[in-house]
């Protein structure tokens, strides 16, 4: 038995007493009967009970209503609610097809790749372009080595023999790694007479660089007044030269008048 509230239970026992009592003088109508057997199927569990609702007071004729409807007064409420439509089954979402996140994924890193892409373009576009032709001429190419002196591989501590070039009064070496700093690929130039044969102590000007990426390693100066004299009879004072390495050719080039240390574009 299901257990029920204290006003069903009164409202029970009250329907009971009128319908199965020893005193019971008034049979029960219609309405009452239902609820008597809505409210015993409750104590058996069978349905829930709803609080009887109350009676709509009598409300006086409306003019013209025929006396038939006035008698009958407002319609008694439903004991019981009308049931409510079922809540419609929304389908399930579709899953997503990881080809299509594949695609998505795609379609945004294209999208990147473009916008990443223009922005370079616009950025390359704003730059000021800067000639690198110096119309500097090549005099001379440096592909023929002589016999290197022995402090020549005692520096870099070499098995193999280094190529050691000659050209007007310098010697010119490619080297391994670079005399003032660390680097691959590079070049050494410096007047003979600068440095001693004995003990490889250098005493004068020196130039040394080393290649990066995809630029050659490369030193330049102007002839003055410590450079060897042959080179002095060969190109006048002020002239500069260059040294260009590539594998273990050297070009050598010239340009006629020293460039101005703040050039005008």
């Amino acid at each position: 038995m299901q257990a029920m509230d204290a006003a069903l239970m009164t409202e029970l026992q009250a329907l009971r007493a009128r319908a199965y009592g020893r005193d019971a003088t008034v049979a029960l109508d219609s309405a009452e009967s239902e609820r008597l057997h809505e409210l015993e199927r409750t104590l058996r569990g069978e349905t829930p009970a709803t609080p009887e609702p109350a009676a709509m007071p009598d409300r006086p004729p409306v003019p013209g209503m025929p006396a038939a409807l006035a008698a009958a007064g407002a319609p008694r409420a439903s004991a019981e609610p009308d049931p409510l439509p079922d809540d419609p089954v929304r389908p399930a979402p579709r899953p997503i097809r990881s080809g299509w996140i594949i695609a998505w994924a795609a379609s945004v890193l294209v999208v990147a790749v473009g916008v990443g892409s223009l922005v370079f373009a616009l950025a390359l576009a704003s730059i000021r372009p800067v000639s690198t032709a110096t119309g500097a001429q090549q005099v001379a190419t440096l592909s023929e080595p002589i016999d290197p002196p022995r402090w020549a591989m005692d520096w870099f501590g070499q098995t193999d023999p280094p190529v050691v070039y000659s050209y007007r009064g310098l010697v010119v070496m490619p080297t391994p790694t670079g005399v003032f700093s660390d680097g691959e690929h590079c070049i050494f130039v410096a007047p003979w007479n600068g440095i001693d044969e004995s003990t490889g102590a250098i005493n004068g000007p020196i130039y040394s660089a080393c290649a990066a990426g995809a630029f050659p390693a490369t030193v330049q100066f102007v002839i003055d007044d410590s450079a060897p004299d042959d080179l002095r009879s060969e190109f006048p004072d002020g002239t500069a030269l260059q040294f260009v390495l590539r594998d273990d050719v050297v070009g050598v080039f010239v340009s006629e008048a020293a460039p101005s240390p703040n050039p005008t574009a």
